[in-house]
């Protein structure tokens, strides 16, 4: 799982400098729930990296439309997951 976990969060960077950046939001809410799950938390080093995607969604969509797209995000399914990744690329 955490393969897919890692596929996802990496796809979900991409979206991050795009005209909708809530792109990274969803998939980031859904790796954070899938971690918590598998009980498999991020690495520092990728941590501090995904903190700088998640300020850069926050300021450019605002702190209500975030926490929409990141509670969204939470209760995605994996298939759910890989087609917002296939379908925003």
């Amino acid at each position: 799982m955490i393969g897919f976990v890692y596929a996802i969060e990496g796809v979900a960077s991409l979206y991050v400098n795009q005209p909708r950046p809530e792109g990274s939001t969803r998939p980031f809410a859904w790796a954070d729930a899938t971690r918590d799950g598998i009980d498999n938390m991020r690495p520092k080093l990728e941590q501090a990296e995904v903190d700088k995607i998640i300020a850069a969604c926050l300021a450019s969509i605002g702190e209500v439309a975030f926490s929409d797209a990141y509670d969204e995000g939470k209760k995605m399914t994996l298939d759910e997951a890989v087609a917002l990744a296939l379908n925003e690329s």
